[in-house]
């Protein structure tokens, strides 16, 4: 499946927020029930919905009932857009989490955070882009000082160009978590089923997933987007 690599304005991202808690539970959306639903004009519900199908995110069908008149609209989620939308998913989520870690850290909480990050985490089974970031920020907050870190932040600043960057950055992350913090090493054995969920992230999300950590090298949070 080709992956869809959309800029999207502040508006649209408005847009596919509402979209994607629709079409969890149902399977079409109409001009006039996005119209209904954001109270907007059925002119804008129309040409939103035309250019989100432009872009490849939505498709359509046409439903006309027997003795009735024009067909009625009835757009759905590609599966493009059904990936797309899991993808936005990820980014909203790390980025999420490095807020929280940031306000932790200023209200001098990050001790309980990082410990109850951590066993919802690893609960059942790791999730695999948060118990990463976790890791490097616990990394660049809290040993600072290491030898090692320059070399894993050179690793970081070439990995939103290839994959294989991408995963020795992470290799090497979870070498130094390894060795350096004891919270991290029951999970030594876990490295290469996370490593097998990181292979499958596109170039788009691994770049705006780079681009959040050097931003919290830089300069302790987020860069604006």
């Amino acid at each position: 499946m080709k992956n869809l690599d959309i800029k999207l304005s502040e508006r649209q991202k408005d847009l596919m927020s509402f979209l994607k808690d629709y079409f969890k539970d149902n399977k079409y959306i109409t001009p006039n029930i996005l119209s209904d639903e954001l109270g907007i004009n059925l002119i804008t519900a129309y040409e939103h919905l035309r250019n989100l199908k432009e872009k490849g995110i939505l498709g359509i069908k046409f439903s006309k009932e027997e003795g009735k008149g024009r067909p009625k609209y009835l757009y759905y989620l590609t599966n493009g857009g059904k990936k797309f939308l899991s993808k936005n998913e990820n980014i909203s989520e790390i980025e999420k989490f490095i807020n929280e870690f940031n306000k932790a850290k200023e209200e001098g909480k990050l001790d309980l955070f990082i410990s109850e990050k951590l066993t919802i985490l690893t609960k059942k089974t790791i999730k695999p882009l948060l118990f990463t970031v976790l890791g490097f920020l616990i990394l660049v907050t809290f040993f600072s000082n290491i030898k090692e870190l320059e070399t894993l932040k050179e690793f970081l600043f070439l990995s939103s160009t290839s994959g294989v960057l991408f995963m020795s950055f992470t290799s090497y992350l979870f070498y130094l978590l390894s060795k350096y913090v004891n919270t991290f090493k029951p999970y030594d054995n876990k490295w290469e089923d996370i490593k097998y969920s990181l292979i499958s992230l596109n170039k788009k999300e691994r770049e705006e997933i780079v681009k959040m950590l050097i931003g919290y090298v830089n300069g302790g949070e987020l860069n604006e987007c």
